[in-house]
C-alpha cells in the first residue's frame, strides 16, 4: 500500500505472553528489528520518513526469549503526480456537441491510479490506470464550456488540469442562421399580408 504520509503510525495487538516488544523501519526486507525495548508497546509513530518504499520490523519477547522478526512493507509518496497533459483535442462534430479528448500524467513514484473527469462543473467519468487516455463525450451545447482532468495517485496525491472549448465559429454561425431565417420569416409574413390586402381582404380578430 501507499500513503500520503511522512509521520507513519504503526499499532499491533500483543499477546498476554509477550513482555516487551522491539521494531524498526528500514529498506531491507529482512532487517533487523532494532534495539530491544521493554514494556508491553502497542504503537509506535515514526516522524519524517522520507519518501520510497520501506519495511517495518518487529519482534516480541516472552518468558521463552525473543521470538523470530516480522517484516511488513509499506510505501510513502507525498509528492503530487503531474499536471495531466491533454495533448489532442478532436472536434468531431460540433453541431451534435461530439468532442474526444486524449491526455496522460505521470507519477514516478507511487504511479497514476486513476482520472477524474468533470465537463462543466459536473463529474462525468472516472476512468481506471495510468498512461495515455482517451474520453469522449456527446450532447454539448455551443459555445464554450470547460473540461477538468484530476490525476489521482496510488497514495491519494493528486494534480489538476483545467481547458476551456469550444466552438465560438459555430456558435455565431448558428446565431447568423437563426437570425436570417427569422428575417426570411418576416419577410414572407409581410408580402403574405400585403397581397391579401391588396385582394381586398381583411384579417379579423375573433374573440
Amino acid at each position: 500500500h501507499w500513503y500520503a504520509n511522512s509521520n507513519p503510525q504503526f499499532t499491533w495487538d500483543l499477546p498476554s505472553s509477550v513482555t516487551a516488544v522491539a521494531f524498526s523501519i528500514n529498506k531491507d526486507p529482512q532487517g533487523d528489528s532494532g534495539p530491544r525495548s521493554g514494556g508491553r508497546i502497542t504503537t509506535h509513530t515514526f516522524n519524517n520518513v522520507e519518501d520510497g518504499k520501506w519495511y517495518f520490523h518487529i519482534q516480541f519477547k516472552t518468558s521463552a526469549g525473543w521470538g523470530s522478526i516480522a517484516h511488513f512493507p509499506f510505501n510513502i509518496d507525498t509528492s503530487h503526480p503531474e499536471k495531466p497533459y491533454i495533448f489532442e483535442i478532436i472536434k468531431k462534430n460540433v453541431v451534435q456537441g461530439d468532442w474526444t479528448f486524449k491526455f496522460l500524467a505521470n507519477d514516478d513514484l507511487s504511479g497514476i491510479d486513476r482520472y477524474e473527469i468533470f465537463v462543466d462543473n459536473k463529474k462525468g467519468e472516472i476512468q481506471q490506470g495510468g498512461g495515455e487516455h482517451t474520453y469522449h463525450i456527446r450532447g454539448l451545447f455551443l459555445g464554450m464550456h470547460s473540461l477538468v482532468i484530476r490525476a489521482v495517485d496510488k497514495a491519494g496525491n493528486t494534480s489538476t488540469e483545467t481547458i476551456r472549448f469550444g466552438d465560438v465559429d459555430g456558435w455565431n454561425w448558428l446565431h447568423t442562421r437563426n437570425i436570417v431565417l427569422a428575417i426570411f420569416f418576416a419577410l414572407i409574413l409581410f408580402f403574405f399580408l400585403k397581397t391579401r390586402k391588396k385582394a381586398g381582404l381583411s384579417i379579423t380578430k375573433e374573440y
